[in-house]
C-alpha cells in the first residue's frame, strides 16, 4: 500500500491496488505548497527483504486528464477494496467502482488503464458466474490493448479472455488465448 500525507498530516490517499511484485502507481493534485510523507506498506505479513523504489515520474501543473486520472485511480482502488471482500454483492459494487473507473480513463485517453480496467470487470464477472459479460468486457479488454502500446496490457487481456473460457468449460479455446 502507498499513503500520501499532507502538509497537515492528514492522509490524502491510500492506494493498493497492485497485484504483489508490481510497482503500484499513485497519483495527487496537490491542493496546497509544502512537505508531503508517503508511506509504504508492505501486502503481504512476511514481506521479501529488498529494495523499494520510489519514482518521482511528472510533476507538472494539473489538467483536466490529471483530475480524471485521479478520480479513476480513486474508482479503481475502491473497486478493489470491494473485490478483496470477496462476496458476490462485494464483487458486484466492486464492477461499478471499476466501471466508474473505465469511464474516467477513457475521457482521460489512458489506453493502457481502459484495457486494465475492462479485463479486471471481465475477471469479476467470471468470479460471480455471469459468462456473458465476462466474455464481452474481456473481449473489449483484447481489443483496447494494442491501442496501447503495452505488452503487458496486451497479455493480460489474452489471459483473461483464456480464464472466461477456461473457468466455463470451453479448454480448447482457452488454451489458444494462454
Amino acid at each position: 500500500e502507498v499513503a500520501c500525507f499532507g502538509p497537515g498530516g492528514r492522509q490524502l490517499l491510500s492506494v493498493d491496488a497492485s497485484g504483489i511484485g508490481e510497482s503500484e502507481d499513485a497519483e495527487l493534485i496537490a491542493d496546497v505548497s509544502g512537505v508531503y510523507r508517503l508511506q509504504l506498506t508492505p501486502s503481504e505479513p512476511q514481506p521479501p527483504t529488498g529494495r523499494y523504489a520510489i519514482t518521482l515520474q511528472d510533476v507538472e501543473t494539473a489538467t483536466v486528464r490529471h483530475s480524471e486520472r485521479i478520480a479513476a485511480a480513486r474508482a479503481y482502488a475502491q473497486g478493489t477494496r470491494c473485490y478483496r471482500e470477496g462476496s458476490r454483492e462485494a464483487i458486484l459494487q466492486a464492477v461499478g467502482h471499476f466501471s466508474t473507473a473505465l469511464a474516467h480513463w477513457r475521457a482521460a485517453g489512458d489506453q493502457a488503464a481502459v484495457a486494465r480496467a475492462l479485463y479486471t470487470i471481465g475477471l469479476a464477472f467470471i468470479d460471480v458466474g455471469d459468462q456473458p459479460k465476462a466474455l464481452a468486457y474481456t473481449v473489449q479488454a483484447l481489443a483496447a490493448a494494442p491501442a496501447a502500446n503495452d505488452s503487458k496490457a496486451q497479455g493480460r487481456a489474452l489471459n483473461a479472455l483464456a480464464e472466461v473460457h477456461n473457468r466455463f468449460g470451453d479448454t480448447r479455446k482457452a488454451i489458444a488465448h494462454y
